[in-house]
């Protein structure tokens, strides 16, 4: 996160080998402000996927 920054980030799990519970528990846990995280967890894929905004 240091060198490429949040904004460079997605967020994805190995499923169905990775529990989603434990994955959403780390990203909910990590060292992240409320933006990074929103552009951790979806806002990224949102854009480069050319999806519109749920909210």
């Amino acid at each position: 996160m240091t060198k490429v920054g949040a904004e460079h980030v997605l967020f994805a799990i190995d499923y169905p080998y990775e529990d989603s519970y434990v994955a959403a528990e780390f990203l909910a846990k990590a060292d992240l402000d409320d933006q990074q995280r929103a552009l951790i967890s979806h806002r990224n894929a949102e854009q480069l996927f050319r999806v519109p905004p749920l909210v």
